[in-house]
């Protein structure tokens, strides 16, 4: 994790950048490095390197906020660059399929396509209906939105400071076993029904 003295040195980049304004005192810009120091020192001290020194590198206007570090520093170190969730299911339905038509199971699969998967009628159901046109509309639809629903989720739960997510424990309730969009449970049962009305 980065340490007090690597914040202090990405601030310093910043100032050579975006020099003191007229009206910001020395306390101030102290005081605003505390925040810096508070917001981002969960982050690897090469990340945090790396995510200043695109900011910086792009034409931005203004000095960045802690929150613009944060979201580079974190797209930087994602498996799916800066992808939306709705980008990133489009991008996994792509593999389920491939995996589904070559019979390759075994193969690695993001986690969360598994656990789509398994939520909206598993392996062997989705390999028998995939390719019929209304149980294959469904299915992709349904993959679609719950994947991005949980995607959204989990990249939330990545991003969050450690503070954070210790008082989110402590105070979350405890998770819904199967989340879609729309907040609809889709068991077994309920699957069957949206089908239907979908046919």
């Amino acid at each position: 994790m980065a340490q007090p003295e690597d914040v202090e040195e990405v601030w310093a980049l910043v100032l050579k950048v975006y020099p003191k304004a007229r009206n910001e005192t020395s306390q101030m810009l102290a005081d605003i490095l505390d925040a810096w120091k508070f917001l981002l020192g969960d982050l690897p001290s090469d990340v945090l390197r790396a995510a200043v020194t695109t900011y910086l590198a792009e034409r931005h206007e203004w000095r960045p906020l802690p929150g613009h570090i944060r979201e580079i520093a974190f797209d930087l170190t994602s498996p799916y660059g800066g992808m939306t969730p709705e980008e990133r299911a489009l991008y996994v339905w792509q593999d389920v399929n491939e995996i589904a038509r070559e019979g390759t199971y075994h193969r690695n699969l993001d986690d969360l396509a598994a656990e789509v998967i398994d939520r909206l009628g598993g392996w062997s159901q989705f390999s028998r209906e995939r390719t019929c046109h209304y149980e294959g509309v469904w299915w992709r639809s349904n993959f679609l939105k719950l994947y991005a629903a949980l995607a959204r989720q989990q990249e939330r739960e990545r991003r969050m400071l450690p503070s954070v997510r210790e008082v989110r424990q402590l105070y979350a309730p405890p998770p819904r076993p199967a989340l879609a969009a729309g907040d609809e449970d889709l068991d077994d049962a309920k699957a069957e029904d949206v089908r239907e009305e979908e046919l």
